[in-house]
């Protein structure tokens, strides 16, 4: 796994087909507006960062067609919508998002992201409501 210094982030932007972790003491805000011109991001590790909902589109629009996995866990600044929007903007191939931590994402985002009916994104980490039953993921 990588892990982004801001003073090495540069090297790393060069990074196709790579993985990522950004450290919790590095501003994600910053390193996601440099990935904006990296293509190619599969899994991205942000967990315990202050990224936001704005990361999240950013994270969108430059990682579309090559994110499979993301790791939020225990990131507050994400919200339903935040979380909504990449995945409704995101190709097909991601398929896991990790959300340990992140009592703020609610049924909201888990009964009403736009690939819950046809499968395939698999959400982990969350208590959640589901057909009347409690199950966790």
């Amino acid at each position: 796994m990588l892990a982004a210094k801001a003073s090495s982030f540069r090297s790393l932007a060069d990074a196709v087909n790579s993985e990522i972790e950004i450290s919790s003491s590095v501003n994600p805000e910053n390193l996601v507006s440099e990935i904006t011109n990296s293509l190619g991001l599969v899994h991205v590790k942000v967990s315990g960062s202050s990224i936001s909902d704005k990361s999240m589109e950013m994270l969108a629009a430059t990682c579309k067609s090559s994110l499979e996995e993301l790791d939020v866990g225990f990131c507050a600044g994400i919200s339903d919508k935040g979380l909504g929007y990449l995945v409704s903007k995101v190709a097909r191939q991601l398929s896991k998002i990790h959300v340990w931590g992140c009592a703020q994402i609610t049924e909201d985002f888990l009964d009403g992201h736009d690939r819950l009916d046809e499968g395939g994104l698999e959400i982990v980490g969350v208590w959640m409501k589901k057909s009347g039953g409690r199950s966790l993921r």
